[in-house]
This record gives structure tokens, sequence and C-alpha cells, in this order.
């Protein structure tokens, strides 16, 4: 599904970026995704889930089959 695609760039419909060029020059770089961090519980960083970038070639191109999307609809997008 993600053929053809260097970055995917995934992003809830609140989040703006106001100044992409951190961004950019992540992406620019040889790193396999762009993660923020929201807080830490214990040891533990977590992950915001509002906005990631990631190289497609290095996902588990499985996962989005396997896991029920929160939008029914999408599924037919992905199979």
């Amino acid at each position: 599904w993600f053929e053809g695609y260097e970055w995917i760039v995934r992003a809830n419909p609140d989040i703006s970026l106001v100044d992409p060029l951190p961004l950019e020059a992540r992406m620019a770089s040889s790193a396999s995704a762009v993660l923020f961090i929201c807080g830490i519980r214990g040891d533990t960083p977590r992950v915001d889930s509002d906005f990631f970038a990631g190289r497609p070639e290095l996902m588990d191109q499985e996962y989005w089959t396997r896991m029920p999307p929160a939008d029914p609809s999408m599924r037919k997008e992905i199979e």
C-alpha cells in the first residue's frame, strides 16, 4: 500500500506544523522514523500517536491488516 513512498506521515486533523524545518532535517537524515514523546509513565516514554513519520520499507506491512482500524471503512482501503 505504501510502495513508491520514501516516507509516510500520519497526523491528526488538529495538528499543524508551525516550523517544518526540524521535521525536514530528520527526514533528510538516515532516521527510520520521527516520533514525539508526550510523557513518561514510570521509566517508559509514551509516544504521541497524534503525529508520526516513518519509512514504510522498515514497517511491518502486515500490521495494518492485523489491527482493527478506528474507522472500519479504512480496512477496505488497506486490503
